[in-house]
């Protein structure tokens, strides 16, 4: 009889440890996306395409407020940077694909009356 509760508080333990170890492991697997600027800004009276030089990784949520907030500092900052005419829309494409990414970037590079930007901004 005084081996049953033994043999419970053990399997408890076991149960708990192993559901620690989980949580642990969710925590801290985050998605990561990689993001960069490819926009159509007005520049002396005519519409360019801008793109960053290359991609930069996000780990912040794509539905939480800092990512919102993160798209509209990358707003402000082609205001200030490139062009005070553009208007705030959706200047950044995402893909959670790094070598895609980095080829559609290096693809965009290739269109004639591109310009490269460099920026690079952080949303964790």
């Amino acid at each position: 009889m005084k081996k049953l509760p033994l043999f419970v508080i053990a399997l408890c333990t076991l149960f708990l440890l192993n559901m620690s170890l989980y949580a642990q492991s969710t925590k801290a697997a985050k998605e990561i996306w990689y993001v960069w600027i490819d926009t159509e800004v007005p520049i002396d009276g005519k519409l360019v395409r801008i793109i960053s030089n290359r991609p930069s990784e996000i780990s912040c949520c794509l539905k939480s407020p800092k990512y919102r907030k993160f798209v509209k500092k990358t707003n402000k900052w082609i205001v200030k940077n490139i062009s005070p005419q553009f208007k705030d829309h959706l200047s950044l494409y995402k893909i959670q694909d790094l070598l895609l990414a980095e080829e559609m970037v290096a693809t965009a590079k290739l269109e004639e009356g591109v310009r490269i930007i460099n920026y690079n901004a952080v949303c964790k």
